[in-house]
């Protein structure tokens, strides 16, 4: 899509259900970083201090989990305090009619 276009995506209800489905179900959870998502890994290797990151978008560096909420800000721009604007969002998109 041309970046120019990006504006239309606030036209779809679609966009703001998903954000509020993913902050809802993200928030307060922990993903623990293991194996292959640890950089640097391999024999040699021992994670400690911060010496290590996880490949995670909203990672920490020397921190072996990541939050929930710092992945959806990090990898896709959603936070959870926008679950009350997309559920009314998507409230006058799909039923403009009931809102009279």
């Amino acid at each position: 899509m041309k970046p120019w276009l990006g504006w239309t995506r606030y036209l779809n209800p679609l966009y703001f259900a998903f954000e509020a489905a993913m902050g809802n179900e993200f928030r307060d959870q922990t993903f623990a970083c293991v194996g292959t998502s640890l950089v640097p890994q391999g024999p040699g290797y021992v994670a400690t201090g911060t010496t290590f990151t996880c490949t995670v978008a909203g990672s920490v560096p020397g921190e072996i989990t990541v939050s929930g909420d710092k992945y959806l800000a990090a990898g896709l721009g959603f936070y959870h305090s926008h679950i009350g604007r997309n559920v009314s969002n998507v409230s006058f998109l799909l039923f403009p009619r009931s809102l009279k």
